[in-house]
């Protein structure tokens, strides 16, 4: 006869088979594009029109996403670093591999030429750990190089429903800090639209707070509009001034409070958690989230 594990196990089967197909098909659909690229050295920035193809996804979720014109059989997971709910959203990436090289070359080339970007099939959301922080009331972000992606989401959220007034699934967390650890100056550019939002938003301002922490020696490398020697003495300048002397006004100039070097992760909780404990009272816990390169 057949095995009664069989008889169990066989719809489960059949259900994750029948949807996969179903994602799959959506994830062909024609109106999905690429809106707008960012092409940088070591990123890209993709934003991505769903179209009609009925994705939805959740704040913290990642999708995969499929460039016909390099592969129709390769899906690669990404994160998705945008709010849920919009009918378009954003991934970033780090250019490491062949898929993503060729992926870039590809988005540079219509650029120049002023054609079409490559089509791209996406499916999913999928879960994700940092999904939980909605559960949470004190969280800690860590994030390194593009694996920040999970925590700009949650910023993106939190802005998005600020400035629509619409009931958001954070409305229970009563404190977030974001620490983005980076050895790319260029990487912080992404945030500064929602550091922008959180300083001029009293709400947001007191539950809110972002940390960009720069780990690669000071760039010196000459450009064509400077030498070596002027970049160093520019990159030691906002050193000490943000460092030694303080400078609020500078700090949000380059977007967020900005340190250099890694942080002292035992003093960094020490002072977070002291600083609760001045408003709270009680035992406070405190939940962290880490997503990056080891």
């Amino acid at each position: 006869g057949v095995p009664l594990a069989s008889i169990a196990v066989a719809p489960v089967v059949l259900l994750y088979i029948i949807e996969r197909i179903r994602d799959i098909r959506a994830g062909h659909d024609p109106s999905v594009r690429i809106k707008t690229a960012f092409v940088k050295q070591r990123q890209v920035q993709l934003t991505i029109d769903k179209g009609m193809s009925g994705m939805t996804y959740e704040t913290g979720m990642y999708c995969m996403l499929k460039a016909p014109d390099i592969s129709d059989f390769e899906w690669h997971p990404f994160t998705i670093a945008s709010g849920g709910g919009r009918s378009e959203f954003q991934v970033l990436f780090a250019i490491v591999g062949d898929w993503t090289t060729q992926l870039s070359e590809l988005i540079k080339e219509a650029q120049k030429n002023g054609s079409p970007y490559p089509k791209i099939c996406v499916r999913g959301g999928y879960g994700a750990p940092a999904q939980g922080m909605r559960d949470k009331k004190h969280i800690v972000m860590v994030g390194g190089g593009v694996g920040a992606t999970p925590f700009l989401s949650f910023l993106s959220n939190m802005c998005n429903s600020v400035q629509s007034g619409e009931k958001d699934q954070f409305d229970g967390v009563e404190s977030a800090v974001f620490y983005w650890v980076s050895r790319e100056a260029d990487d912080f550019a992404w945030v500064n639209q929602y550091s922008s939002i959180i300083n001029s938003t009293p709400t947001l301002k007191d539950r809110v707070s972002i940390r960009l922490c720069l780990t690669k020696a000071l760039e010196a490398t000459a450009t064509g509009d400077c030498s070596a020697t002027e970049i160093a003495l520019f990159w030691l300048g906002v050193q000490i001034a943000v460092t030694k002397y303080k400078s609020e006004e500078l700090s949000k100039e380059l977007g967020a409070p900005t340190q250099f070097g890694r942080p002292n992760w035992t003093k960094e909780f020490s002072d977070h958690v002291n600083k609760l404990s001045k408003k709270i009272a009680g035992d406070i816990e405190v939940s962290v989230f880490a997503c990056g390169n080891q």
